[in-house]
């Protein structure tokens, strides 16, 4: 069986090496490796010339500059592997992630494998588990998993059945920059059958100022541009009645937990207008959210506690919020 694996590129030469090599060493061979190169300024399109004659499974595509998600698309539609592993230039693969997930794929008849990650930051490096339980599930079991917040927003460690990407007209949405895993993964798995959690590290995730989602001109309201996208989706599907039981939860999940854990600082220093109807938004959802029972049943003494504290009053929120954030700095990921 044939895995795909998919790889946008743009100005990575500094870690490019290193993410091909991940893939061209797999436990598991019978790869098609896609490089696409999304219109690079630097040396990256020479580094993948050089790996297109080592390789025969190498495809090489070179085109203009248009995103990340555009990238992604381009190189699923010239595919020809039943399963898609999407890999982020600057990241890597464990040597057997594809063999651990494709032998998931033949137990099980899975549309979908998930393993888990390390996260890499400079100097230590930081286990972040998908899903805990090693399981299957029907694609809903898994939604309400996610959507309760205990799945990860990524595509990169996950292996796809490709016909779920072209028989439900699915792709990654070019117009966001922000939060597209998610918009394509929970469509995905709305069309699942079945859904494997391997608890097995499959994949590296490279955090740093140069990678492609740090370099991404954040933008707040795609967060919600992006819920739009899956609402509209499930309604087509005749599923509203799932999702509106949901949607407080995963608004949640993609859109404040980033605006005031990741986006709000900045965005406040700017004074921008997203920011400002950011939160205008934000306060009117998060009076709901503190008091919906789902949300006081599966989240963190940490993110209930915030969020009553927003709901109440911004400053003081924001105070608790850097305090917060100095914590995580100063133990650099160690559980506080």
């Amino acid at each position: 069986m044939v895995i795909s694996v998919v790889i946008p590129i743009y100005n990575t030469e500094k870690y490019l090496k290193k993410c091909i090599e991940s893939v061209i060493n797999q436990s598991y061979k019978n790869l098609e490796i896609i490089l696409v190169n999304d219109g690079s300024t630097d040396n990256s399109y020479e580094i993948m010339k050089e790996y297109l004659k080592m390789d025969n499974r190498i495809k090489l595509i070179n085109k203009k500059n248009e995103g990340l998600s555009r990238a992604r698309n381009v190189g699923i539609n010239s595919s020809v592997g039943e399963y898609i592993l999407n890999v982020d230039s600057d990241d890597w693969l464990e040597v057997d992630a594809c063999e651990n997930l494709i032998k998931e794929v033949f137990q099980k008849k899975s549309d979908m494998v998930i393993g888990d990650i390390v996260l890499e930051y400079e100097n230590f490096s930081q286990k972040w588990e998908d899903i805990k339980i090693e399981n299957y599930y029907t694609g809903k079991e898994y939604l309400i998993e996610y959507f309760l917040g205990h799945g990860k927003n990524t595509t990169c460690n996950k292996l796809i059945k490709k016909m779920l990407y072209t028989t439900n007209n699915i792709t990654h949405p070019e117009a966001i920059s922000l939060g597209e895993d998610s918009i394509t993964l929970v469509r995905l798995a709305l069309n699942c059958k079945k859904i494997s959690k391997i608890n097995k590290i499959v994949y590296h995730y490279r955090q740093s100022s140069n990678s492609m989602t740090m370099n991404k001109k954040k933008k707040i309201l795609e967060y919600k541009k992006g819920i739009e996208i899956v609402k509209n989706y499930f309604f087509q599907k005749n599923e509203e009645k799932f999702f509106e039981k949901y949607e407080i939860l995963y608004t949640y999940n993609l859109f404040y937990k980033h605006l005031f854990l990741f986006t709000y600082k900045r965005a406040k220093k700017e004074n921008n207008r997203d920011y400002l109807i950011g939160w205008n938004l934000l306060i009117n959802d998060l009076r709901k959210l503190k008091n919906n029972e789902l949300f006081i049943k599966n989240f963190t003494l940490l993110e209930r506690v915030m969020v009553k504290i927003y709901s109440f009053n911004i400053k003081l929120g924001d105070i608790c919020m850097n305090v917060h954030r100095e914590l995580i700095k100063k133990y650099k990921g160690r559980k506080i």
